[in-house]
């Protein structure tokens, strides 16, 4: 080793041949002595080296930051202000679930609006209470169907039939046709029995019939 050769001068090669023969005893097999610079990075490789120096410098910048971090803190009760967080999310996940059971309240109301297009009612007034009635039921809405609606629609207009309207059956009710009272002799005729008798006989004077 050059580097022990200068510092130990001419004692070097007694030293040399101490080590030399303690390596060579056969007890100390297991423990050799080995001799090496450590400043040009032997045993230890110098990339590794440098890896652990970096490491050891990203740590040492990590721990300042967390203690510059931890002395914005100094004052604070941690526990006030962990409540005043979770006091938040509790806020949030609440606004949250009120939004969602609002915006599920649209939906069904408006699916509600649209079912009860199909009911003719004899007025605004008995559509409405029928409606409430169907809400109340809170029956479960299904791809845009409620489960039962028909049902209770069914028993809802048994129980309430001047609520509804009549089913047009398609058939046109029959024509009264009040009949013609006999006339006596020389008796006139009104105006309007006149009238739609000129209708008839165009070539008659009304004249002669009233």
């Amino acid at each position: 080793m050059e580097f022990l050769k200068a510092i130990l001068g001419d004692k070097y090669p007694e030293f040399e041949a101490a080590i030399t023969a303690y390596n060579a005893l056969p007890e100390n097999k297991d423990k050799q002595v080995k001799l090496a610079n450590l400043g040009s990075g032997e045993y230890v490789g110098k990339a590794k080296y440098d890896s652990i120096e970096q490491d050891r410098n990203n740590y040492k910048s990590l721990l300042e930051t967390a203690q510059t971090t931890l002395k914005k803190f100094e004052g604070v009760n941690v526990e006030d202000l962990q409540g005043e967080i979770e006091k938040l999310k509790d806020d949030l996940d609440n606004k949250d679930t009120e939004y969602k059971e609002k915006l599920s309240q649209m939906e069904y109301d408006g699916a509600i609006n649209k079912y009860f297009e199909s009911f003719k009612f004899t007025s605004d007034l008995a559509k409405r209470a029928a409606m409430d009635e169907f809400r109340k039921k809170e029956l479960k809405l299904e791809n845009g169907t409620f489960l039962g609606g028909d049902d209770y629609m069914k028993q809802l207009k048994e129980a309430n039939p001047t609520a509804f309207e009549a089913e047009d059956d398609g058939e046109k009710p029959p024509t009264l046709v009040k009949p013609t009272k006999p006339r006596k002799p020389g008796e006139k005729m009104t105006l309007a029995e006149a009238m739609k008798y000129k209708n008839d006989h165009p070539d008659v004077d009304i004249s002669t019939l009233i």
